[in-house]
């Protein structure tokens, strides 16, 4: 599994590296965070396994994808808009010149990833788990430590899902977050193990769209307005499309407390673990 997530990881990297689109952020996005969820089993099922330097490198690489993709996704929201809010007309060729300075600006970040870094991290856990013996014992430890590992992200996913307050959107967030972490860490999970279906595995994606919906709007709102404050005379005009926003966050809200409870189905009560993950 590890293989394969590095070889999805560089044929991403590659890809970003070439074009940096829209979809081709997405991926790599995805393909890092995978990566990461499986330093983070790694280092929780392999003695000595200290998988922190590779995971704090690939979390860097996130950050540095983070405000092109918001940005894509503003203007992919506004493109859309475009014809029942005259008024964004005046917000386009404003993102189309950030959207440039960001493409170059991350474009440099992609290049100077260090993936060989974190290639020989793969290549020495690889090693170090090729020579462990392939016996009962060392796949019922494996086994044990990697749903310990499981557990413990659901235990803080929990943690967070209790201290939502709807009027507080940075409570779901915070929960967003931490449900990510362990929707990946299920996810690099074999099935046999994790004991979770594909079907299974598409309600989490699903359920975390729905929280993914409401910072997606809520950074589009904060760019929109953060736009009228530096531009006064627009602001009026963009009124009706920040307006539109609000409205559908907070339909996007209603929907997402509606289902807030499902994630209690999602996982067993989580054991008490003394594992690092």
């Amino acid at each position: 599994m590890l293989h394969h997530r590095w070889r999805t990881y560089r044929v991403r990297l590659r890809e970003c590296r070439k074009r940096p689109s829209t979809e081709s952020i997405h991926e790599l996005r995805v393909a890092i965070r995978r990566l990461i969820s499986q330093f983070a089993l790694l280092g929780a099922l392999v003695a000595g396994g200290e998988t922190q330097k590779p995971r704090k490198i690939l979390k860097r690489q996130l950050e540095a994808l983070g405000d092109l993709r918001d940005f894509q996704m503003l203007r992919s929201v506004i493109k859309a808009q475009g014809s029942r809010f005259e008024s964004l007309v005046l917000l386009r060729d404003h993102l189309k010149r950030r959207q440039r300075r960001l493409v170059k600006a991350t474009s440099q970040h992609i290049k100077d990833f260090e993936a060989g870094k974190v290639e020989r991290w793969v290549v020495a856990l690889s090693e170090h788990i090729e020579r462990d013996p392939a016996n009962h014992r060392a796949q019922e430890h494996y086994r044990s430590a990697a749903l310990h590992c499981a557990d413990k992200a659901f235990a803080v996913v929990l943690e967070r899902h209790r201290a939502i307050d709807v009027s507080n959107l940075r409570t779901i967030h915070r929960t967003r977050v931490a449900f990510k972490k362990f929707r990946y860490i299920v996810e690099s999970l074999p099935l046999q193990v994790s004991g979770r279906t594909r079907r299974e595995l598409r309600r989490l994606a699903h359920y975390q769209r729905k929280m993914g919906t409401i910072q997606d709007l809520e950074v589009m709102r904060l760019t929109v307005e953060d736009f009228q404050e530096r531009h006064p005379a627009a602001a009026v005009r963009l009124s009706p499309f920040v307006t539109y926003l609000r409205r559908r966050q907070k339909r996007a809200v209603r929907s997402f407390s509606v289902a807030a409870d499902e994630l209690l189905g999602f996982w067993s009560t989580p054991a008490a673990s003394e594992q690092n993950c």
